[in-house]
């Protein structure tokens, strides 16, 4: 989070966990796909308010600015992108989620799609995808695949399903990247403990998705 606070760039983070965080406070057992959609909507609206308190303790600098959105302001041209540049005029970092908590629908998506779909409506220049538990992409054999210009199906064949948590796996990043890919534009995974400026150079383990 100092490398982002200390970034002169705009930054705006598509952020995970609000269903994941209500569980695991209230020791759910059960899987995602073993629960109904109003008690995923339950979880994400419990878990909403310790995810953003978590996120305004890591910043000490910039004011976090939470937004919430459905499908309705994703197609929306330019809603999405006006408003991340007021935040970013105002020194503030906006995070992104979906809005699961009164949409049905928006609990069943994912965000690799919704950080993708951010990305093109705000013009931006490069969408980095991290997380805990993997430093990129890999085959079937567990090598790392630096590179990948185009997203086929030989891509699709080396995915291994879904996370305990997750929607979707890597198969939704890479239906992420085959969209940021056929705009002309980059994508990045990559583990969330590396240095942000080495992930983005090419200095840490990293798939870049690019043409």
């Amino acid at each position: 989070m100092k490398e982002i606070e200390e970034d002169k760039k705009n930054n705006v983070l598509v952020v995970s966990g609000a269903i994941a965080l209500g569980m695991i406070l209230e020791k759910e057992k059960r899987k995602k796909e073993e629960l109904k959609s109003v008690e995923l909507q339950g979880y994400a609206s419990f878990g909403q308010l310790y995810l953003m308190d978590l996120y305004k303790r890591l910043f000490r600098k910039k004011i976090v600015a939470q937004l919430l959105v459905t499908e309705k302001e994703i197609i929306m041209p330019g809603c999405i992108e006006r408003l991340v540049r007021e935040n970013a005029n105002k020194n503030r970092v906006t995070l992104i989620n979906y809005n699961d908590g009164v949409d049905f629908e928006e609990v069943k998506k994912d965000n690799d799609t919704l950080a993708a779909e951010i990305m093109l409506s705000c013009d931006a220049d490069r969408l980095i995808i991290l997380g805990n538990d993997y430093d990129g992409f890999r085959d079937n054999e567990s090598n790392l695949i630096e590179r990948v210009k185009s997203v086929d199906e030989n891509i699709y064949a080396y995915c291994n399903g879904k996370s305990k948590y997750g929607s979707g796996g890597f198969k939704t990043k890479l239906d992420a990247a085959k969209k940021i890919l056929e705009a002309d534009k980059e994508m990045i995974i990559s583990n969330i403990q590396y240095n942000l400026e080495d992930i983005i150079r090419g200095l840490a383990r990293r798939t870049l998705f690019k043409k």
